[in-house]
C-alpha cells in the first residue's frame, strides 16, 4: 500500500502541474476558436514562468480585468486547514484594479461574495454574471449598502477549480449597468481552469518550500544536540510539532538481544516510561524494523499488526511509524500516534516523518559516536584519576590532586571534598579546589542533619541543586555569598560505609547530566576507597609510631626509679603520642586517701580532692573506667573550680585511670586535643600508655618508701650516735659548769666583806646567773638523748592535753579532727605532751595579732602504719629562707626578752627521731593571719609528725 503511494507521488500523478490534470484542462480548451486558443495558450505559457504565488495571483487577474473590461478585481482562495476541512473558507488573496481601502474592500468584498455569489458559483460551480445587481431580486437586500457606496452595478464571478476541486472565485465588478455583454464564459472557465491548476501548482510548491524550511530547522535542532538522552527528548518534541501528534516513541534495537527497546515516550509533553519489549516483527514497531519500511495505520484497531500490550492508560487510534536506518541498517523505529483533527495521518505527513527521521538517525547516530568518544574520554580520565589517587597514601595530597583532576573530568569550575567525622558524625570540609572567594574555609564543620552535604551523606544518593542562593538546604549561609549557582554532590564510598561527600560546582546557570553526575559519582567511589585506604594508612603508621613510642616509654619508664622522672616521662610520652594543651596526673594519697594533683605538664598548681572526689578526674579514679567528654561544659561531673584555680581553660577531657591488678592509684587526664576531638583510638591508646604508667609510678613510690625508709634507719643510727656525743659531752660541760657555780656559791660563802665591791658583786652574780642558765641548757639538750620508760600512748589524747595548757586567744578557731580507734605509739607521754606544745606555740604565735584564725588539729592513721598529727594555722606563713634554718638549733626568729633559745622544734625533731618518726614542715607566706582553710589566699603553716603506730590491737591496714 505504501509502496505504491509513493509511487504515484514519484510519477507525478495527482501533484499540481502535473501532466494529468493540465492534459485534462487542455482537453477542455481544445473546443475554443483558434484564436482564443492561442491566446489561451500565450497566457498558459507566461503562467507557467510565474513562480511566487503573489505575483502568479496578481498577472492572473490583470489578465481577466485586461480580457473583460472589469474595473477592479479579487481572487478568493480557498484556505486550507490543518485538519482537512470539506467545505471550503474563502479568504481575499489578491485585490486589483481600481485603488481602494484594502483592508476594507477585502472585508466588504468577502462579506458580500460570501453571503450571495459564492453560494451559487460554489454550489454549481459555474460561472455567475449579474448585469445589474442593484436590480437583481436575489442580491437586492445585500447589495444596498455596498453598491450605494461603492456604485457597484455590473459582477462577473468565475469559479477557480482544479481537477473538479474548488480551490477558489475570481470576483470581477464593474459600476456600469451590463458592463460585461455577452461574456465569453466558456473561454474565461478555460482560462480560469488553467489558472486553478497554475494557482494550485505555486501553491503546493510554496507549501513544499515551508515543509522543507521547517523540515530543516528541526533536523537542524535535532542534530545541534549531542547527549543521545538529550537527543532522544528532542526528536519527539520536534515530531510532535512537525506532525501535531498526542504521543511518540522511540524504539532502539538493542544490539545484545535485538529486541526494540522503548527508549523515550512523551505523551501530551511528559515523559512515559515503557518497560515493554519488542521483539523484531512484532507489533507495528517490529513489522517496520523488520522490513525497513515506513507504515501509516489510519485505524489501530483494524491494523492486524498492531500490538496492544504496549497501551498503558492510553488508547492508539492511528499510527505512523518509520524505521531510523543508516548504511542499510535499522538501528531503530520513531513513531507517532494519534494525529490531532478528524482527518489523522496523510502521505504527506508519512514523507515528512520519513525525511525527518533520516535526520533523526543522523543525530542519533552522533550522539552515540559522541557518547562513545567521551566515555572513551572519561574512561582515560578516570585512568588518570585512578592513578592519582591510588600514587599516594598521604590524605591531604589524596584530597588535593584527586579534586584537582576530578573537576578537569567533569568539566566544572571548582568543588570541595567534606570528610564524615567518625566522632561526632559530622562532615568536616577537607579540601577546596577552584573557589573564588573561599567563603567557607578547610576546617569548617557542617552540623549533623544539616546542609546539602549532610542529606548526600545520609541517603548515600547522589543531590543536584540549579539554585544554591536560593536552596533552603543550605546550610552554611557564608556559602551563598560564594556566587555558585548550580552544585552537584555524590558520596564517597568504601565498603559499604559514606567517609565523605565530593561535589563540583558551576558560577554560571547549568544542569549537570546524567553523564557528568554517573561519571562524578564514579569518582565518589574511587575517592571513597583512596580515603579509605590512606585513612588505613594513617591508622596503621599511627599504630606502628604508637607501639614504637610505647616500648621506648616503656623503657625509660622500667630503667627509672625517681619519682618526679617518672611522672614526667610519662606526660611527655602521651602528649607527644596524642597531642594536647595539658596533661595531669592524679595519684591517691594513701595516708589522706585525698586525689592529688602529683604532676601537671603545663602548669605548677598543686591541688587535694578530699573523698568523695569530684569532677571528672574523680570520676575516673572512683569508677575506674575511661571516659571521653569533647565538652565538658555540658557534662555536669566537670569542676569549674580546678580551670578556676588552674587559670586554664578546659573544653574536653580524655581520662584513664591508673590501675595496678584492679587497684587504682590514680588517674591520668588529658585536656584539649590539638585538632580535633578525643576518639576511641585515642582513649585506647591512653589505657595501654597507663598500664606502663601504673607500673612505672608504683616501683617509683615503693623505691621512694624504701629510700625513705633507708634515710629514716639512717637517721635513728645517726641520731644514737650523736646521742652518745651529746650525752657525753653535756655531761663534761655539766661538771665544768658545775664547779664554777660551786665556786661561784663558796665565794659569796666567805668573802663577803670583799663582795661589798659591787663590780664583785655583780660578776659573781653574773656567773651565778649564766651558770644556772647554762645548766638548764644542757638539761634540755640532754633530754631527747637520755634513755627513758616509754610505753604505748594515746596520741590524740597527748596532744588534746597539750592543746589545754596553750593560751589561745578569743578570735582563733580551733578545729579538731581525731580519727577515732587510732593504735597508740610507744613514747613519754610527758615528753611527748611537751613536743606537741613546742608546735603548738609556735602556731599560736603565728596567728597573735589576728582578729580571727584558724588553728587545725588532724590525727590520722596512714596505710604505712604510721599515726599521723598534722597542725596547720592560717598565719603569715614562712618564707623560705627561714624554712630552711628553722630545724637548726639556737635558731630564732623570736626577738627580745620574749625570744627563745632556738631549740624547740630542733628538739622536736630530736625526740621524734629517737623514736623512730618524722617531722616535716610546709609553708606558704602570705600577708594577712585569718583566712580560713579554702578561703583567699593559700597561707599559713603545716607541720606533720608521724610516729610508729603499735602493731597489736590494729585491726586491718587502715586507709587502703
Amino acid at each position: 500500500m505504501v509502496e505504491s503511494n509513493q509511487s504515484q507521488r514519484e510519477n507525478g500523478v495527482g501533484s499540481p502541474g502535473a501532466g494529468g490534470e493540465a492534459a485534462r484542462e487542455a482537453a477542455r480548451s481544445s473546443a475554443l476558436p483558434q484564436d482564443q486558443l492561442r491566446a489561451l495558450y500565450q497566457i498558459i505559457e507566461r503562467m507557467n514562468s510565474v513562480y511566487e504565488l503573489p505575483d502568479l495571483l496578481a498577472f492572473i487577474l490583470d489578465r481577466v480585468l485586461e480580457y473583460t473590461g472589469g474595473l477592479r478585481g479579487y481572487l478568493l482562495l480557498d484556505r486550507e486547514t490543518a485538519d482537512g476541512e470539506n467545505n471550503p473558507r474563502l479568504a481575499v488573496e489578491a485585490v486589483r484594479g481600481q485603488e481602494v481601502d484594502q483592508i476594507r474592500a477585502e472585508s466588504d468584498a468577502l462579506r458580500f461574495v460570501s453571503g450571495t455569489v459564492a453560494c451559487d458559483v460554489l454550489q454549481k460551480g459555474e460561472p455567475r454574471v449579474i448585469e445589474d445587481i442593484q436590480h437583481d431580486e436575489r442580491y437586492r437586500e445585500a447589495a444596498g449598502a455596498l453598491t450605494s457606496e461603492f456604485k457597484w452595478r455590473s459582477i462577473l464571478a468565475i469559479p477557480l477549480k482544479a481537477a473538479d476541486r474548488l480551490i477558489g472565485l475570481m470576483y470581477i465588478e464593474h459600476p456600469g449597468r451590463n458592463a460585461f455583454p455577452n461574456p465569453d464564459l466558456e473561454f474565461l472557465s478555460a482560462f480560469a481552469g488553467q489558472a486553478a491548476v497554475a494557482i494550485d501548482r505555486a501553491r503546493q510548491s510554496q507549501r513544499r518550500i515551508e515543509e522543507l524550511e521547517r523540515l530543516s530547522q528541526i533536523s537542524r535542532s535535532v542534530v545541534r544536540v549531542l547527549d543521545l538522552d538529550q537527543v532522544l527528548i528532542r526528536i519527539l518534541h520536534e515530531a510532535a510539532r512537525l506532525l501535531n501528534v498526542e504521543t511518540g516513541s522511540v524504539l532502539l534495537v538493542d544490539e545484545e538481544t535485538g529486541e526494540l527497546a522503548f527508549r523515550v515516550s512523551v505523551q501530551d509533553g511528559r515523559s512515559v516510561e515503557i518497560r515493554q519489549r519488542l521483539a523484531v516483527g512484532q507489533g507495528v514497531a517490529g513489522w517496520v524494523a523488520q522490513h525497513g519500511e515506513p507504515l501509516l495505520a489510519p485505524d489501530a484497531r483494524r491494523e492486524p499488526r498492531w500490538y496492544g500490550e504496549v497501551e498503558q492508560g492510553f488508547e492508539t487510534r492511528s499510527i505512523l511509524c518509520v524505521p531510523l536506518k543508516t548504511n542499510g541498517r535499522v538501528i531503530g523505529v520513531l513513531q507517532a500516534l494519534n494525529k490531532k483533527g478528524p482527518v489523522g495521518f496523510t502521505d504527506r505527513d508519512l514523507s515528512l516523518f520519513s525525511a525527518f527521521a533520516a535526520s533523526a538517525t543522523v543525530a542519533i547516530e552522533n550522539a552515540r559516536l559522541f557518547t562513545e568518544a567521551r566515555q572513551a574520554r572519561e574512561l582515560r580520565a578516570l585512568n588518570e584519576v585512578a592513578a592519582v589517587l591510588s600514587g599516594t597514601l598521604e590524605l591531604d595530597i589524596v584530597l588535593e590532586t584527586g579534586l584537582a583532576k576530578a573537576l578537569e573530568v567533569i568539566q566544572a569550575e571548582a568543588g570541595a571534598v567534606s570528610l564524615v567525622d567518625e566522632a561526632s558524625g559530622e562532615l568536616v570540609m577537607a579540601a577546596t579546589h577552584g573557589w573564588r572567594r573561599d567563603s567557607v574555609p578547610v576546617g569548617t564543620r557542617i552540623p549533623v542533619d544539616q546542609g546539602l552535604s549532610s542529606i548526600v551523606a545520609a541517603t548515600g544518593e547522589a543531590l543536584v541543586t540549579s539554585d544554591v542562593k536560593h536552596d533552603p538546604r543550605v546550610a552554611i549561609e557564608a556559602f551563598r555569598d560564594e556566587g555558585v549557582q548550580a552544585m552537584v554532590l555524590v558520596p564517597m564510598r568504601a565498603g559499604g560505609e559514606v567517609l565523605g561527600v565530593l561535589s563540583g560546582m558551576s558560577y554560571e546557570p547549568y544542569t549537570f547530566t546524567a553523564g557528568e553526575i554517573d561519571v562524578l559519582s564514579t569518582i565518589g567511589g574511587m575517592f571513597g576507597a583512596a580515603v579509605g585506604n590512606a585513612r588505613l594508612y594513617d591508622e596503621v603508621r599511627a599504630n606502628l609510631k604508637q607501639l614504637a613510642y610505647l616500648n621506648e616509654v616503656g623503657g625509660a619508664l622500667t630503667a627509672s626509679l625517681d619519682l618526679e622522672q617518672v611522672l614526667q616521662i610519662i606526660m611527655e610520652g602521651v602528649t607527644s603520642l596524642i597531642g594536647v594543651e595539658r596533661a595531669s596526673i592524679f595519684l591517691i594519697d594513701e595516708a589522706s586517701g585525698d586525689l592529688v594533683l602529683e604532676y601537671n605538664l603545663g602548669g605548677g598548681d598543686r591541688i587535694r580532692l578530699p573523698r568523695p572526689w569530684p569532677g571528672i578526674v574523680g570520676w575516673i579514679a572512683a569508677h575506674g573506667e575511661p571516659i571521653i567528654v569533647n565538652d565538658v561544659r555540658r557534662d555536669p561531673r566537670f569542676l569549674p573550680d580546678i580551670d578556676t584555680a588552674t587559670q586554664f581553660d578546659t573544653r574536653a577531657i580524655l581520662g584513664a585511670p591508673l590501675k595496678l591488678d584492679e587497684r587504682i592509684i590514680g588517674a591520668i587526664e588529658l585536656l584539649n586535643k590539638e585538632g580535633g576531638p578525643f576518639t576511641e583510638a585515642d582513649c585506647d591508646l591512653l589505657l595501654g600508655f597507663s598500664k606502663w604508667a601504673a607500673i612505672a609510678l608504683h616501683n617509683a613510690r615503693l623505691y621512694q618508701e624504701l629510700d625513705e625508709a633507708t634515710e629514716r634507719l639512717a637517721s635513728v643510727e645517726a641520731v644514737a650516735v650523736m646521742s652518745d656525743m651529746a650525752l657525753n659531752l653535756t655531761h663534761r660541760l655539766n661538771n665544768r659548769i658545775s664547779v664554777a657555780r660551786v665556786d661561784a656559791a663558796r665565794i659569796q660563802a666567805k668573802c663577803p666583806d670583799e663582795l661589798k665591791n659591787s663590780y664583785l658583786s655583780d660578776k659573781i652574780e653574773r656567773i651565778h646567773r649564766v651558770t644556772t642558765e647554762s645548766l638548764n641548757i644542757i638539761r634540755r639538750i640532754r633530754e631527747p638523748f637520755e634513755v627513758a620508760d616509754v610505753e604505748p600512748v594515746d596520741v590524740s589524747d597527748c596532744l588534746a592535753e597539750a592543746l589545754r595548757t596553750c593560751q589561745v586567744a578569743p578570735g582563733i578557731q580551733v578545729i579538731e579532727a581525731y580519727e577515732p580507734d587510732l593504735p597508740p605509739v610507744m613514747a613519754t607521754r610527758e615528753k611527748l605532751i611537751e613536743t606537741f606544745n613546742h608546735v603548738l606555740g609556735n602556731a599560736l604565735d603565728a596567728l597573735e595579732g589576728a582578729e580571727t584564725g584558724h588553728l587545725r588539729l588532724q590525727v590520722r592513721y596512714r596505710p604505712d602504719r604510721l599515726v599521723e598529727v598534722v597542725i596547720t594555722d592560717d598565719g603569715t606563713g614562712i618564707s623560705p629562707a627561714v624554712q630552711a634554718h628553722l630545724f637548726e638549733p639556737f635558731f630564732t626568729t623570736k626577738k627580745g626578752d620574749s625570744g627563745g633559745l632556738g631549740l624547740g622544734l630542733w628538739l622536736t625533731r630530736m625526740y621524734v627521731s629517737r623514736l623512730g618518726g618524722q617531722v616535716e614542715l610546709d609553708s606558704t607566706p602570705g600577708q594577712e593571719p585569718g583566712q580560713g582553710p579554702g578561703q583567699g589566699p593559700k597561707q599559713g603553716t603545716t607541720v606533720r609528725i608521724r610516729l610508729p603506730a603499735v602493731q597489736e590491737g590494729v585491726k586491718g591496714d587502715k586507709g587502703t
